[in-house]
């Protein structure tokens, strides 16, 4: 991407700052593909409530 972001600064280097958008067909892959990725990890802890995938 030749234009650069100031929020570009605060990702880590193995994000990317770019979207393939191709890789997936619908955003119902996406969550399949992330629960099969990440499907025995926390998703989201807030105030002593905890949600998985």
């Amino acid at each position: 991407m030749s234009e650069q972001y100031n929020w570009f600064k605060s990702y880590p280097e193995f994000v990317p700052q770019t979207v393939d958008e191709n890789k997936y067909a619908s955003l119902a892959h996406v969550f399949e593909d992330v629960v099969a990725t990440f499907g025995d990890q926390v998703a989201f802890q807030n105030m002593d409530v905890t949600l998985t995938f």
